[in-house]
């Protein structure tokens, strides 16, 4: 009897250890997405006086030439 029970509490403490160690798992970052977020950065500074150098119009113009 007290064999079963010891081996019982065993189980569940065995259980909840693994559900706690993957439940505070760290998630893997995605490298591509944290390069476009990077990339897409904009220095707010210039914005003044680099005004169409930073809209979205020209950024799409450069990047379809640097894909050429």
């Amino acid at each position: 009897m007290r064999a079963l029970k010891t081996r019982s509490v065993f189980i569940i403490m065995l259980t909840l250890l693994i559900v706690a160690i993957q439940g505070c798992a760290s998630t893997r970052k995605n490298p591509w997405a944290e390069k476009r977020k990077k990339a897409s950065h904009v220095n707010t500074t210039q914005l003044g006086r680099n005004r169409y150098y930073f809209s979205v119009n020209y950024q799409k113009k450069l990047q379809r030439s640097l894909k050429k």
